[in-house]
């Protein structure tokens, strides 16, 4: 049976034949994501929170320290 007679409930999308650096290792280290960000397309909308109280945390420290 060929694979373009079956119908998937995802549509295909042309990037799903390109394979880089970046897809491998996604996949290597979490197949759930890889399928979620490169198969379903989906990404993350908000900013990454971890990122947002570091940038805090560094801005914090400056005011801090700009007293001595």
């Amino acid at each position: 049976m060929n694979t373009e007679d079956l119908k998937f409930p995802i549509p295909r999308h042309y990037t799903w034949d390109k394979t880089d650096s970046s897809k491998l290792k996604e996949f290597m280290n979490c197949p759930r994501k890889y399928f979620y960000r490169y198969i379903l397309g989906w990404n993350p909308k908000g900013k990454n929170i971890h990122l947002e109280f570091g940038s805090a945390w560094h801005i914090a420290m400056e005011h801090l320290t700009s007293w001595f």
